[in-house]
């Protein structure tokens, strides 16, 4: 990533899960007969305000009014808002202790809940450009500071102009008013959808990332996981369902085929989903090459060629009532507990390293090549689990954080390599 990349954050739907006068709402107004009508007028005005349908300041100034909100409320807000942080922010939260000098947040939100959200991911109340609002003698919020760029129609683009921010300045958020940050000087505009996915800022977007891992993938920036879910895609031949949700829910992109797709049809990388006793000759995965694990929706899987499979890298899991949870774990972190084709192996997770994956030819010596790279480019290996299975050979190795990334194409080129990937 060039040095002088900045990253502008969003903070409601965005950093976290939840627009956060919607949760002040459900607080202050927690004994109020007509709570939940109020709480949905307020998201109704939220989202006229996000698409420009009225004025923000009209908006802001709705809102407020309804909350009916007290300074001693705030406490409760935060405590809250800090369990809801977006699941692929939370998981990249290293991404932002180690990046704190080149992350602002411009939010139309309020420094007094936002300011100790964002602390714990290293981000300084300097770097946080949002509203504040305005108390009587009671601690009543009555209103907001209405000089504050903020609080004002297209706020974020004269705050942007403001900062003069300089280099590559990447926007990231949910609205159409986080797109305008690029007339305030934002290179570029990432629609994040995690969490809400709305027309007007997909429409206008850069680039549409469905969580963080995707934002740092598409610029080459290390993350909690080396390849988003949502670049896997399910390729399922069987009824959606809990399955369905399970994946969905993972990040993972989710297909339903009434027949066995083409390989031009399914993703570049893929999980294939198959009812009990579905047949898979041999001459099927061969044109399958993406193929990373076949999971087999039932105990039989007597009409897949597990031997094939194994030879290729591919696992094979089946079970009536596990399946995605086997399936997802093999993708996030290489265990192989039930696996048909492949060494069973179970690690423990190591948060603090990288994870690698090496299928191989249980050939003498494949031990000793792989370490002699890793120890040329002088990579400190934390962990290291080899299991065979025949004539497959299924290594796991835990690396520090930094390391000279040219290590993965020489172990990919490396004989008798089968696959090689990197988990996390």
């Amino acid at each position: 990533m060039p040095k002088d990349t900045i990253f502008v954050f969003d903070f409601d739907s965005t950093l976290t899960s939840v627009e956060a006068l919607e949760e002040l709402a459900a607080i202050s107004l927690a004994k109020q007969p007509n709570k939940e009508a109020v709480i949905k007028q307020i998201e109704d005005i939220t989202n006229q305000g996000v698409d420009g349908k009225i004025s923000f300041t009209q908006s802001l100034a709705l809102r407020v009014d309804l909350l009916k909100a007290n300074r001693t409320h705030l406490p409760e807000l935060v405590k809250r808002l800090a369990k809801k942080i977006s699941p692929s922010i939370k998981r990249n939260k290293t991404f932002f202790a180690d990046n704190a000098e080149r992350i602002y947040v411009v939010s139309a939100g309020f420094k007094e809940f936002i300011d100790p959200i964002v602390s714990a991911y290293g981000i300084k109340p300097e770097r946080v450009f949002a509203n504040t609002f305005v108390y009587d003698k009671k601690g009543n919020i009555i209103g907001f500071d209405k000089k504050n760029h903020l609080a004002k129609h297209n706020g974020k683009i004269a705050q942007m102009k403001a900062l003069k921010l300089k280099g590559e300045v990447i926007a990231i958020g949910d609205g159409y008013s986080d797109f305008l940050m690029k007339e305030g000087g934002a290179s570029r505009f990432i629609a994040f959808t995690e969490n809400i996915a709305r027309a007007s800022a997909v429409s206008n977007a850069d680039h549409v990332a469905p969580n963080f891992d995707e934002v740092l993938f598409s610029h080459g920036i290390k993350a909690s996981v080396s390849y988003p879910k949502n670049r896997i895609e399910i390729a399922s031949l069987v009824d959606g369902g809990e399955l369905k949700e399970t994946f969905v829910d993972e990040g993972f992109s989710y297909h339903h085929y009434t027949k066995m797709p083409s390989a031009a049809k399914m993703g570049r990388a893929v999980i294939l989903l198959v009812p009990d006793g579905f047949a898979l000759p041999i001459e099927t995965l061969l044109q399958l090459p993406r193929v990373l694990a076949i999971g087999v929706a039932g105990k039989n899987r007597s009409h897949i060629d597990t031997t094939y499979c194994a030879q290729h890298g591919i696992a094979v899991f089946a079970s009536p009532t596990t399946l995605a949870g086997k399936l997802i774990d093999y993708i996030n972190k290489g265990y192989t507990q039930g696996c048909g084709s492949l060494p069973n192996l179970v690690l423990p997770p190591q948060p603090k390293a990288h994870r690698l994956l090496h299928i191989h030819q249980n050939k003498p010596g494949m031990l000793a090549q792989i370490n002699t790279l890793l120890w040329a480019k002088k990579i400190n290996i934390t962990g290291q689990y080899l299991k065979t299975k025949g004539a497959i050979g299924y290594l796991v190795i835990d690396i520090d954080k930094e390391y000279d990334e040219s290590i993965i194409q020489d172990l990919k080129k490396i004989d008798n390599t089968i696959r090689f990937r990197v988990l996390y």
